[in-house]
C-alpha cells in the first residue's frame, strides 16, 4: 500500500505542476481553480470507471470493496489527469488569451472527448480485471 501511496502522490504533484505550466500566463488563483475543477472532473470520471467495471463482481462485504475502490480511484484520477488535464489546460490558457478560434476549439473538445472515450474502454476492463485478481487472491487467503 506504501508504494500505491508513493506513486499516487509523485503522479499528483507532475499533474499539478504539468498543469500549472500549461495554464501559462493565466493568474495564480484562476489557475487554482481551473487545476481544482479539472481534477474533480477527472475523479468523476474515474469513479463511473470504477462503477461500470464494478458491475458483476461479488464483493464478500463494503468493508473489502471500499479500499479496493479507493485506492483505484485515486491511483487511476492521477493517471487519467496526466492524460486529460495537461491538453485540456493548454487549452484553457489558449482560449483565455484568445489564441484559438471556434474552429481549432471544436477540434480540440472532440480529442478530449475521444480520449475520455477510450480511457472509459480501456480502464473498464482493466480495473475489472484488477478487482477480480484482487478478490482471487482474498479468496485463497481466506481458504488457507
Amino acid at each position: 500500500m506504501a508504494i500505491i501511496t508513493i506513486i499516487t502522490v509523485i503522479l499528483f504533484i507532475i499533474l499539478v505542476l504539468w498543469s500549472w505550466h500549461n495554464l501559462e500566463d493565466i493568474n495564480k488563483g484562476t489557475k487554482i481553480i481551473y487545476i481544482i475543477i479539472q481534477i474533480m472532473l477527472t475523479t468523476i470520471v474515474t469513479y463511473v470507471i470504477f462503477q461500470l467495471s464494478h458491475v458483476g463482481i461479488q464483493y464478500p462485504n463494503d468493508e473489502i470493496m471500499y479500499p479496493i475502490q479507493n485506492t483505484l480511484i485515486l491511483l487511476f484520477t492521477e493517471v487519467n489527469g496526466c492524460i486529460l488535464i495537461p491538453y485540456v489546460s493548454k487549452t484553457l490558457a489558449k482560449v483565455k488569451q484568445n489564441e484559438i478560434n471556434s474552429k481549432d476549439l471544436q477540434k480540440k473538445i472532440v480529442i478530449i472527448l475521444i480520449l475520455i472515450i477510450l480511457i472509459v474502454i480501456v480502464e473498464k476492463s482493466y480495473m475489472e480485471n484488477i478487482q477480480n485478481g484482487i478478490l482471487q487472491i482474498f479468496n485463497q487467503l481466506r481458504l488457507n
